[in-house]
């Protein structure tokens, strides 16, 4: 009788809280960026997110463009050398570095006393962050 009682009370008690365990674990994982045939399909219209790469470390120099980073509007800066300047209204300025390998954009910077990096796809003349283009402002 009290081993029918353990078990029932696990039951009603240990299922909901698996579960709610499952789910914060899921929420918590990071998404993945679609690739290849995956990308295209979410690809705004008129972007083709399997094209070929056409921005490289030399024509990407002394452009600007336009992250959203959690909501917040940032715009990188992409000097020459490989020298990133992010801006953010909240934040400030920020001093960073950003390179090109195929189609692949790195930017990295330091914000309170921490290492963040950030990568991009290329396609095209696009920069694509999850997927989406970002706007280019210079």
């Amino acid at each position: 009788m009290k081993l029918a009682i353990l078990v029932i009370a696990l039951v009603v008690v240990g299922i909901p809280v698996l579960s709610k365990l499952r789910s914060q674990d899921a929420a918590q994982k990071p998404a993945e960026t679609p690739t290849g045939k995956a990308a295209a399909a979410n690809a705004p219209p008129g972007v083709d997110a399997s094209a070929a790469p056409l921005l490289n470390a030399t024509n990407l120099a002394n452009t600007a463009w336009n992250i959203p980073i959690k909501g917040m509007p940032v715009t990188f800066n992409l000097l020459p050398g490989g020298t990133l300047k992010a801006v953010a209204p909240v934040l400030g300025e920020l001093q960073g570095t950003w390179s090109v390998d195929g189609a692949t954009l790195t930017v990295s910077a330091v914000y309170q006393g921490k290492p963040q990096t950030m990568t991009a796809k290329i396609a095209g003349n696009n920069i694509l962050v999850d997927g989406k283009p970002v706007q280019r402002v210079q």
